[in-house]
């Protein structure tokens, strides 16, 4: 173990290091929070890099290997291609709205758009809370592969995590996390090939769909009825389509805009982020590797730490752990990053101050309010460790379940607002916010209440992208209701 823990010392040291380097190049507390302007290249793998967390690397590869081919569809295909057009549609115009108002975030962007001031503002910064859950989905697999490669018990590796990964996001802010992205996606390339090309031999066999069918038929069929995400094409298409597209609607995703310094960048970054992001969703592959290679039976967070460990030596169990270790690192800075600043200027601010005395050129008013947003992202790392342990011990079938009730009812009850005024439809802020509380609503109610829809499967309740695809469907005809009776009264 003397190698992997000096390898693990390495790789802090390294980050620590980008850290104190980031924060010397941040000059004020808005450079803290949207960074200093960076070539586009980078910011693209950054954004490839944050949209490829501990999910990509472990916890959907498991699923592939639980479910089988549909969960693949689901995953690589349908999820990247609404992904893809999210991104096209949505980035530049959220940079093209926001920067003139001099926004920092998602919930000060709707605000400023919609308006309704501190309600407003606060309804979506609390709903940007929805994210913690991703974030413990995030620490659980790397905490499953800290203890394969260490040996240490579950809890030791949560506490590390949480320490390490708060403490570095915390004195870095925007400059360090786009610089370590690109370290981070260096290192995953590398990772995503090796695991990849690993498997080949496999592919190259020409009986791969065989030998999975003959572990089971269901495995190698497009749709598989007995699972609880995968049984039809409206979950396998369809709804991981429409969830791709919203995932665009990310606070941590969208604000990636705003680190350009000028509009001309756009298409670099988003070109960049492309070609990187489809090397890493090859990763989804290692699901069927481990069926052919560790048989069935193991629980589908544990697939891939376990592929690692069984194929292949030390050198590469180390260097994999690591490309993995960055890919969650990638996701969980950019979303603490994002938890800060939702806490500072979306939360404690509008509690806190005056809003018009609380520029971004009011430096020493916003050290002040980030000081705050910082401490509560520390404390939240105590719900999470928390919240983890009790998914690590008995999940659902997997920590993705429990990570995708909360960060697909945001991404929904996001998506009206942002999508509305790139396509310029006129809503006002208490259709804004009716929208994506009806969401929250219909999509908890009916996971829940394991409620369903007449006429539809009694059981899509099991799937969190249906019920965050009904919601949002929900919520957008109660926009349309409210939009054709304020025509009529206009007319009358």
């Amino acid at each position: 173990m003397t190698i992997q823990w000096i390898a693990i010392i390495l790789f802090a040291l390294l980050f620590m290091g980008v850290a104190i380097y980031g924060r010397l190049k941040t000059t004020s507390a808005a450079s803290f929070a949207i960074g200093s302007g960076a070539n586009p290249i980078l910011v693209g793998m950054s954004l490839a890099t944050t949209l490829t967390s501990a999910a990509t690397f472990i916890v959907n590869p498991g699923l592939v290997y639980y479910y089988g081919l549909s969960a693949f569809l689901a995953f690589s295909f349908a999820a990247n291609t609404g992904i893809v057009l999210g991104l096209f549609i949505l980035v530049k115009g959220f940079r093209s709205q926001g920067l003139g108002m001099g926004v920092i975030s998602v919930p000060q962007w709707i605000e400023q758009h919609y308006g309704g001031g501190v309600v407003t503002r606060l309804f979506f910064a609390l709903t940007s809370l929805l994210l913690i859950a991703f974030i413990v989905l995030i620490y659980v697999g790397l905490a499953h592969i800290l203890v394969q490669l260490l040996g240490i018990t579950h809890q030791q590796a949560l506490i590390s995590l949480i320490l390490f990964i708060t403490l570095y996001n915390q004195v870095g802010g925007a400059n360090s996390h786009v610089i370590t992205n690109m370290l981070q996606g260096i290192v995953m390339v590398i990772v995503a090939t090796v695991l990849l090309v690993s498997g080949l031999h496999l592919l190259g066999s020409g009986n791969i769909f065989q030998q999975i069918g003959d572990i089971s038929p269901l495995l190698i069929q497009a749709t598989n009825a007995k699972s609880i995400m995968f049984r039809d094409y409206f979950e396998v298409i369809f709804v991981n389509v429409v969830i791709g597209f919203a995932i665009v609607c990310q606070p941590h995703v969208l604000s990636k805009g705003l680190f350009l310094k000028n509009d001309k960048e756009v298409n670099r970054m988003l070109i960049s982020a492309m070609v990187i992001g489809t090397i890493f969703a090859s990763v989804m592959l290692v699901g069927f590797y481990g069926l052919l290679t560790l048989g069935p039976g193991l629980k589908p967070d544990l697939v891939v730490p376990t592929y690692i460990m069984k194929n292949f030596g030390t050198t590469f169990q180390i260097i994999a752990s690591l490309g993995i270790l960055c890919a969650g690192i990638s996701t969980l800075e950019a979303i603490l990053l994002s938890l800060t600043v939702t806490f500072s200027f979306d939360i404690i601010a509008p509690i806190g101050v005056k809003l018009r005395a609380l520029t971004m050129s009011n430096d020493r008013e916003i050290k002040r309010v980030l000081l705050w947003g910082k401490i509560l992202t520390v404390l939240t790392g105590v719900a999470v460790y928390y919240l983890a342990l009790g998914q690590i011990t008995s999940p659902n079938v997997s920590v993705a379940i429990f990570a995708f009730d909360g960060v697909y009812a945001l991404f929904s009850a996001t998506f009206i607002p942002v999508a509305a005024k790139m396509f310029k439809i006129k809503l006002g802020y208490k259709t804004v916010i009716a929208s994506s509380f009806t969401v929250l609503i219909v999509h908890f109610t009916m996971r829940m209440g394991q409620f369903s829809i007449a006429g539809l499967n009694p059981y899509y309740w099991t799937n969190p992208g249906v019920t965050a695809v009904i919601a949002l469907i929900s919520a957008a005809v109660l926009v349309g209701i409210i939009k054709v009776s304020e025509q009529i009264r206009v007319k009358s």
